[in-house]
């Protein structure tokens, strides 16, 4: 088979990142800082450009798949391994190679002085390589592979500083709640290979209309879907992981917040997007969990004081909107602020990223206040980042949340509602966190905070570019008219925003000139889990350990003495002299002839 320079470009996207995985990971202890930081940022930059030569074709509705080889073949069953660039995974492939080439180019600055620098930057393109597999493979094992992939991904780079314990309990349990949740895949992939004999997406969607599925088939299928997406994209009840991964260096948390693995449950939905059509029941399902995780989300973030737990609950609630949009049926708006969050969301973690780096690691917003003077650049563009976040017209994150909210409005005023009270939220807890950071006088303990290096700055400046223009992206999704009349929703955004925002710049005000008092967890839900789930399994463990565990050590361990004692019996019996033996065979003789005569 011959391949085109075009039909190349799919290899190219996903081999380029493992490539440089590879390069980084053997001659890790012979290439310096820098150069590991350019062959990682050249590996990146290479996928991206790959995938912006694939824009025409794709976009022309050719789309480029490539069967590299037949990976599963047995009777009745076949699978091979490919990759299809569609327009759909071509958006994917955009975001995760574009995003994540500005988090590795201000990786360079930030990473600069660690040590471990040179395993970070191949941990960074390992994940990559994973995310592009995960949203480029044509089949629902392909995208497990890269699923799981992303998983391991996190874990190695949310403890990447393992001497912390906290850290390493933090990637355990993200690694572990992600299990979960992948569970949920397993068996809607079981289902479905049950139903329709493939795994292919694109034989799967052809098949729709010409199988006739119950309505508990589609449920259990669409259910177990939606378990999935809890554990990857952060919902209900399965979100508690994501707060706890900022246990990893910033970049790390811009990657996985903005554009790479919560984004898949986004990814999986519009993909399978056909079988939850046919589903009422989940639908519904996906819009009560969207409501949860947003309204949680959002309350959780306001009674946050780290930096970056702040913007983790804010990723939280923002992927309940997409969620709320995919539970609606608006595949194609929760696609449109997946991209608008990307900007926003990459460019408010490298700021905080930046504060970080300039106030030596503090992450107490209590102990910031007043930078707005030593950090102006980061001011203005983490306040790009906020009032893009908040949707303020006419940045990106206005237009995307304003297709929400229209779609909610025509479907569902009970979606609609805990959409204004989610936008409500965000307006307050960033107005908080903004005062509290860049406003007031200082009260950290650094002497002279500076601002980050240039490539950190590039970085920003690209993401702060695209926050502000990202609203003319959204002339390629089909996104729902707006109410009429046409001022109402952005009235409606003025007014959340001047309340919400004022009084959040109000009690952040009076919150700051109190004294620092210990934190205190708003939602119990990690604490819930430690009781019901957490403790009685570590309960029973001691059980089986204690009772069952040490008596079946203590029976082996008893069967081999009683092995051994009987070995050496035997070795004494067995001396070599004949004499002996004659002994023994006369005593045996006897003791069968007193057997016979007793009888």
């Amino acid at each position: 088979m011959v391949i085109t320079v075009i039909e190349f470009l799919p290899i190219a996207i996903i081999l380029s990142p493992l490539l440089g995985w590879g390069v980084l990971t053997l001659l890790r202890p012979y290439l310096s800082r820098m150069s590991a930081a350019i062959i990682a940022n050249a590996t990146v930059g290479f996928s991206a450009i790959c995938v912006a030569l694939s824009i025409k074709t794709v976009v022309g509705n050719h789309p480029l798949h490539v069967a590299l080889y037949d990976w599963i073949s047995i009777p009745g069953f076949s699978l091979s391994f490919g990759l299809s660039l569609d327009r759909l995974s071509l958006l994917m492939a955009a975001m995760v190679t574009g995003v994540g080439f500005l988090v590795h180019l201000y990786s360079i600055g930030y990473m600069a002085k660690d040590p471990q620098s040179n395993r970070y930057f191949g941990y960074l393109n390992l994940f990559v390589f994973f995310m592009l597999v995960l949203v480029m493979s044509d089949n629902m094992v392909g995208t497990f592979i890269g699923w799981e992939g992303v998983g391991l991904c996190s874990y190695l780079l949310i403890g990447f500083w393992n001497t912390n314990q906290s850290y390493l309990k933090a990637a355990t349990k993200a690694f572990v709640m992600n299990r979960i949740g992948d569970v949920g895949f397993v068996i809607a992939m079981a289902t479905i290979l049950l139903h329709f004999g493939t795994l292919n997406y694109h034989e799967i969607l052809h098949q729709i209309p010409y199988i006739q599925l119950s309505t508990t088939t589609l449920f259990v299928i669409g259910s177990a879907l939606v378990l999935a997406i809890s554990g990857k994209s952060a919902q209900f009840p399965l979100y508690t992981w994501l707060p706890d991964a900022m246990a990893g260096p910033t970049p790390v948390s811009a990657l996985i917040h903005a554009a790479t693995m919560v984004t898949s449950g986004v990814y999986l939905v519009n993909r399978m997007h056909g079988l939850f059509d046919l589903s009422q029941p989940t639908l519904q399902l996906l819009l009560m969990v969207g409501i949860l995780t947003t309204l949680i989300g959002g309350v959780t973030a306001i009674f946050q004081t780290d930096l970056k737990k702040i913007l983790a609950y804010s990723t939280v609630s923002q992927l309940g909107f997409m969620v709320i949009a995919l539970g609606l049926g608006c595949y194609q708006v929760a696609l449109f602020h997946m991209l608008t969050h990307a900007f926003f969301k990459a460019l408010l973690f490298l700021s905080a990223g930046n504060v970080l780096h300039g106030l030596a690691g503090e992450q107490d917003i209590r102990k910031m206040g007043g930078l707005r003077k030593m950090l102006p650049v980061t001011t203005v563009l983490m306040g790009i980042g906020a009032i893009t976040i908040i949707g303020l017209p006419p940045l990106s994150g206005f237009f995307s949340k304003e297709a929400i909210f229209a779609a909610a409005l025509n479907q569902s005023p009970f979606a609609f509602g805990a959409l204004l009270i989610g936008s409500s939220l965000t307006v307050f807890y960033m107005a908080r966190m903004i005062y509290f950071v860049f406003f007031g006088t200082y009260r950290g303990n650094v002497t002279h905070p500076h601002e980050g290096s240039l490539s950190m700055q590039l970085s920003l400046v690209t993401l702060a570019a695209l926050s502000v223009m990202g609203g003319l992206f959204g002339t390629v999704f089909h996104l729902p008219e707006a109410p009429h009349p046409e001022y109402l929703l952005p009235a409606i955004t003025l007014a959340i925003i001047a309340v919400f925002g004022i009084a959040g710049v109000l009690w952040a005000r009076a919150q700051s000139l109190k004294e620092i008092v210990e934190d205190r967890l708003f939602f119990g839900l990690d604490a819930l889990y430690d009781r019901v789930v957490v403790d009685p399994y570590l309960f029973t463990s001691r059980i089986v350990i204690n009772t069952f565990d040490r008596w079946l050590n203590q029976s082996v361990m008893g069967i081999g003495q009683m092995t051994r004692l009987i070995g050496e019996l035997a070795i004494r019996l067995q001396t070599g002299n004949v004499g002996t033996y004659v002994v023994l065979m006369l005593l045996a003789i006897i003791g069968l002839f007193l057997k016979v005569v007793i009888r």
